[in-house]
């Protein structure tokens, strides 16, 4: 009798555990988009002279992890905030997330100038030029040309 009643008490706990994970992650995203949008610049993975990792880039990360499919292409679609569409755009490349030719042809429409800080070297760059290069934490920035119009996954 013991061991029913334990095996349902621990499927029980597992399943409001998952619940509550899942309530964490509704909730982290909203703070994630506005921290980005807050903060409104586009970051390498490292930034300033003692190369300190970047929080923008972690809340990028953060965006990869914990976003849905239907999120990302509801931020890099319709979101004010053209640091949050470029960093949900490229969240979509990093996740191997088919990227509809409507969006991707609002993308290499995008002029909007957006602020880029890459290392210690703070510029402006057209989001179209930036949205061309997939970012990465793999990714060399510094030998990168952002004049391209390359899109992944026409």
């Amino acid at each position: 009798m013991r061991k029913p009643i334990l095996l349902l008490l621990t499927g029980f706990l597992f399943s409001i555990g998952s619940l509550f994970a899942q309530g964490l992650q509704i909730a982290a995203l909203p703070m994630v988009v506005n921290g980005m949008a807050a903060h409104n610049v586009y970051e390498s993975e490292t930034i300033g002279i003692a190369n300190a990792r970047s929080k923008q880039f972690e809340r990028y990360q953060q965006l990869i992890s914990i976003a849905t499919k239907e999120q990302l292409l509801d931020l890099a679609g319709e979101h004010t905030n053209a640091v949050v569409r470029l960093y949900a755009f490229q969240a979509l490349r990093e996740r191997n997330i088919a990227i509809p030719k409507s969006l991707q042809q609002k993308f290499k429409d995008d002029e909007t100038i957006v602020p880029v800080l890459e290392g210690c070297v703070a510029n402006k760059f057209p989001l179209n030029k930036l949205a061309a290069t997939q970012l990465s934490a793999k990714n060399n920035w510094h030998k990168q040309n952002f004049t391209g119009t390359i899109f992944v996954n026409q």
